[in-house]
């Protein structure tokens, strides 16, 4: 029997010289079958609860995920986690 992985939920720094930047590892990508300027779901959360994000975007400049309203809401270098999943 196959099996679809619906979601993944990891843990990263967002980039440190800009805010509201962080990128989608390539490993989770392929598992969801999320291709370069592809549109995911996110919810973007402080490691330690209390949802920063939840929403639809687009993979930009790869698996990169940035904008400015995400830079209002997470500064370089922030701890965040992440739930991804097709929208």
């Amino acid at each position: 029997m196959s099996e679809t992985i619906l979601s993944v939920t990891f843990e990263k720094k967002a980039m440190s010289h800009r805010d509201g930047q962080f990128s989608i590892p390539t490993r989770v990508c392929k598992l969801l079958g999320v291709d370069h300027g592809d549109e995911v779901h996110l919810i973007i959360s402080h490691p330690n609860g209390g949802i920063l994000f939840a929403g639809n975007r687009q993979t930009k400049s790869g698996y990169e995920i940035y904008g400015k309203d995400m830079a209002t809401i997470i500064k370089a270098g922030d701890r965040i986690r992440v739930t991804v999943s097709n929208p």
